[in-house]
């Protein structure tokens, strides 16, 4: 008998019908009339929770493979990741260096964010931004690594310090974690140039080992410390902390705790720091706060003899700030910490070598004197006012500095004082400011007349116009005739003193660029006029010596520092600042106590 197969239909037996007969995988020759071809497993749609398991199945293996995976599977590109965000953070971290580190770039996504939030970044970052380079010293490099060096100009230095001070991580704290390396990278130069300049007279050893010291401090050893001798190279160029010491070590217990600065409020009682005495090695360690971000340099000379001579010459700027972003200074209150930073800032500025150049905002630096007197902030109201000073003014063209005669005059003007006026004076609804309320029990205290006198004494030719000043005349007569016991000696006579100012009723025979105040101060004293100026008698200071800022080795500038674009600080454009009276409700929860400082001034 034949195979089954090849039987007729006929012979198939019976309930065989109904069966499925299996797909062959051969091609059939015949043309099927009904139904469709069967898909293979790998072509079959999944159903969407099975989808997304194997989405997530394979996600989490291409995770694991670029974390503990081979050194190829880091290279992968990662699921919803650009493609600079799956490189690793190394590659990312010169990405950012080379982009002569744009801190944009870690703001553009939380990946790089990451990646370039790096202690060793942060410090690199500050020490790029603020180092002074003089294009002759050595370079030591090692303090800029990850990123290494490479000289900057002027204008790319404006751009990273403004970049980088307006960082959420950018504070004192990490400003003096990185002031120890600023400090011996400029010893490094400052040594070097002192080494060239001593060599250059062609003196014997022996008279370059044993130099002749002037100046102060002739007790002093001026003999140029080795490279290595850190402890010796702090104590030579007086540095302001030192680089043996970690940044706790340097400034422990120097901080004030809030007590201490409740009780140290009072900017009259803070007193310039005494210098350190560097002759013993183990006084280097001990420095005062805050620090003073400057290093000292030497002045050298031989005589026909052969003798080397040195004498202390300057204060070098350590933290070149050439950049005060509004952060810190439009400020909605001020704190102990924002004060503190500003004045850090402030004292780096001073001491700045070469390019006297600073970006500054007069409209915010306005704006936060509103809200110190508005705060009653003594301290942040001098520190504003003495900002604005060494920024704002306009030198005076004087062809030939008069000589002043032996015997003083009564009204002999101080010559090295002579300044002309203001690019931005101060706007008079600041005056306003420095007043309480009508009626208020702080209206005649002794904080009011001090900081109605520290405005009278930067703006005074904003009080001239007393129609649009009408509060203060009213202040300045009430202040005249009240004879209430609590009214002070000081209270009346300034009183009489603005009275007499805003109805030029007082003539102080001042010259044509000659200004009455300088930096807070009388500059022009004249003792027969029928009404002086209440603090003429001794106890008048500049607004730098009330803050106790630390001036000594500062080289008086014969012009005040321009904006970048050779323009004066501030812009070129009178800065308009309305007077808007100040909420009660919120003006009390800014006052300051200062019952503590209600002492009599008279």
């Amino acid at each position: 008998m034949s195979d089954i197969n090849e039987l007729p239909n006929t012979l198939i037996p019976l309930g065989s019908s109904n069966r499925k007969r299996p797909a062959s995988d051969s091609v059939s020759t015949h043309p099927r009339s009904v139904g469709r071809p069967l898909k293979r497993t790998a072509a079959l749609r999944h159903a969407a929770r099975e989808r997304n398991s194997r989405i997530q199945l394979l996600v989490a293996r291409r995770q694991t493979q670029t974390h503990n995976g081979p050194v190829g599977g880091r290279h992968l590109r990662a699921a919803g990741m650009s493609r600079i965000e799956s490189l690793p953070h190394e590659i990312i971290q010169e990405i950012f260096f080379k982009a002569d580190m744009e801190v944009n770039l870690a703001r553009a996504s939380r990946r790089l964010g990451e990646a370039l939030s790096v202690e060793s970044i942060y410090l690199s970052t500050i020490a790029t931004a603020f180092f002074d380079d003089d294009t002759e010293g050595p370079i030591v490099e090692e303090y800029f690594k990850p990123a290494g060096y490479s000289h900057i100009g002027l204008e790319q230095k404006i751009r990273i310090q403004r970049n980088l001070m307006t960082c959420k991580w950018f504070n004192q704290e990490r400003l003096e974690k990185c002031l120890p390396r600023l400090v011996h990278l400029k010893v490094c130069q400052v040594r070097a140039r002192e080494v060239r300049e001593q060599n250059s007279f062609g003196l014997s050893e022996d008279a370059i080992a044993h130099p002749y010291c002037h100046g102060e401090r002739r007790n002093v050893l001026g003999t140029i410390p080795e490279a290595g001798d850190e402890k010796g190279l702090m104590a030579h160029y007086r540095a302001p902390c030192n680089i043996l010491y970690t940044t706790e070590d340097n400034f422990h217990g120097r901080r004030r705790r809030p007590e201490q600065q409740r009780e140290s409020s009072h900017p009259q009682m803070r007193q310039p720091p005494s210098d350190l005495e560097f002759g013993a090695e183990e006084k280097v360690g001990e420095q005062v706060w805050p620090p003073v971000p400057r290093i000292w340099t030497w002045k050298c000379w031989a005589d026909r003899e052969g003798r080397l001579h040195k004498e202390m010459d300057r204060g070098v700027s350590v933290l070149a700030v050439r950049v005060i972003p509004d952060k810190f200074l439009d400020l909605p209150r001020w704190t102990p910490e924002n004060i503190s930073i500003l004045r850090l800032l402030r004292q780096g500025m001073r001491f700045v070598e070469h390019d006297q150049v600073l970006e500054i905002s007069a409209e915010a630096l306005f704006k936060g004197l509103r809200t110190a007197l508005r705060q009653r902030n003594e301290e942040a109201t001098l520190v504003l006012l003495e900002l604005h000073y060494a920024t704002m003014r306009v030198a005076a063209q004087v062809e030939s500095e008069p000589t002043p005669p032996v015997i003083p005059s009564a009204r002999q003007p101080r010559y090295h004082d002579l300044v002309g006026p203001f690019v931005h004076p101060l706007p008079r609804s600041l005056i306003l400011d420095a007043l309480p309320p009508e009626g208020s029990n702080r209206e005649f205290n002794p904080m009011t007349v001090r900081l109605l006198s520290y405005m009278i004494s930067e703006g005074i030719d904003s009080v001239e116009h007393r129609s649009q000043l009408r509060r203060l005349s009213r202040w300045a007569i009430n202040a005249s005739k009240n004879n209430n016991n609590a009214t002070t000696t000081k209270v009346r006579e300034l009183g009489r003193w603005i009275m007499g100012q805003m109805f030029r009723t007082i003539d102080h025979g001042l010259g044509v660029e000659e200004r009455l105040f300088v930096n807070g101060r009388l500059a022009t004293i004249d003792e027969n006029t029928d009404v002086p100026w209440p603090w003429a008698s001794g106890d008048d200071t500049t607004f730098t010596k009330r803050l106790g800022y630390d001036t000594d080795g500062e080289v008086t500038p014969t012009l005040p520092p321009t904006a970048p674009d050779g323009g004066p600080c501030g812009g070129d454009r009178p800065i308009p600042l309305t007077w808007d009276p100040p909420d009660p409700m919120t003006e009390e929860l800014f006052l300051q106590d200062d019952d503590e400082h209600e002492e009599d001034d008279g």
